[in-house]
């Protein structure tokens, strides 16, 4: 095996498509054999910035369009691929050098295998904001191969399989999945109870993060409210396996009743309109390094995390109720 397809799903992200392209075109991307971008015709130029790399010939791209659905435009990509070595990459993060030819390597070596590589976020951003040093602080970068992961710390963003491996377990993503989240980790699961290994290798990428400590508040806020709920009803187990589901899932067997108390004397510490303060403040003094407390970030989010749990009742039904761009919906 000596070639990959490159799958990138997006929408409405020109910049940064054009920040990827532009990246490819300057690495030696001999074994790229394609490059397959997802859309949902999106209006910002994306078709006409794809169709002018087309026409420089100097990567082969293909550009489908679907519902605006994360693990369906992945599905498609699968699908179309003509390569053994798929890779995924998400269409805010550039690949660093090396990247293709990382993962290729990784999938030679190994058959029933998930390659998950590193994420990086841009020294000077980590340096000016305390948001992005918080974000930054969460990823570990993998600088050895084979180190053993498992569907809580996947990443779907720089991640290779074999076609072969996925196709003949029927391994694809959960297409009712509604919104944002999880669909990564649900993936991930089954493909564990499928015998599949996740493991590191040392391919590498930098995020390109835009949003804001508010965004990210939405973004855990439809996580849990969507995304773990779904996950919920078909893998509770896994679920009970999250971080933050001990403390609060209200279902989660707790071991005594004393234990339960406990548990909700110590919800109530997490309000929603506390944290909304605190979130506020910490916008404001984003720019002061000297201020960077790491635990208030983690405060902040667990309750947003436990406010999507109570707001599940209001969950996603139907794509019709999403907006195509989901960032813009914000918790309540």
């Amino acid at each position: 095996m000596n070639k990959a397809s490159l799958i990138i799903p997006t929408y409405n992200r020109v910049y940064f498509i054009d920040r990827i392209l532009r990246k490819l075109t300057l690495q030696n991307n001999k074994n790229l054999k394609e490059i397959i971008i997802v859309d949902s015709d999106s209006l910002d130029g994306t078709s006409e910035l794809i169709k002018k790399y087309q026409d420089d010939g100097l990567l082969n791209i293909i550009k489908l369009d679907t519902q605006n659905n994360i693990s369906r435009k992945r599905n498609s990509g699968i699908k179309e691929a003509s390569s053994e070595c798929l890779i995924f990459i998400d269409d805010d993060c550039v690949p660093n050098d090396g990247f293709i030819d990382a993962h290729i390597n990784s999938c030679n070596k190994h058959g029933k295998v998930i390659h998950c590589g590193s994420v990086y976020f841009d020294g000077y951003l980590v340096d000016s904001s305390n948001y992005i040093r918080y974000r930054n602080s969460r990823h570990i970068p993998y600088l050895l191969d084979n180190i053993k992961m498992d569907y809580r710390s996947i990443v779907t963003m720089n991640m290779s399989v074999n076609k072969s491996e996925l196709i003949s377990n029927n391994l694809f993503f959960d297409e009712e999945f509604l919104g944002y989240g999880m669909e990564d980790n649900e993936f991930g699961f089954r493909a564990t109870k499928c015998d599949f290994t996740i493991v590191s290798n040392t391919a590498s990428i930098l995020h390109l993060e835009n949003k804001t400590a508010l965004e990210y508040a939405s973004k855990i806020f439809h996580t849990s409210r969507n995304g773990v709920k779904r996950f919920k009803d078909i893998h509770p187990e896994a679920v009970n396996g999250l971080r933050l589901s001990f403390f609060f899932e209200r279902d989660y067997k707790h071991r005594n009743f004393m234990m339960s108390v406990l548990i909700k004397l110590f919800r109530l510490l997490f309000e929603i309109k506390i944290a909304r303060l605190m979130l506020l403040v910490l916008v404001k003094l984003d720019g002061v390094k000297v201020l960077y407390f790491r635990p208030l970030y983690q405060y902040v989010y667990a309750c947003y995390y436990f406010y999507g749990v109570k707001e599940r009742s209001n969950a996603f039904k139907d794509i019709s109720e999403i907006e195509l761009d989901w960032y813009k919906m914000k918790g309540k």
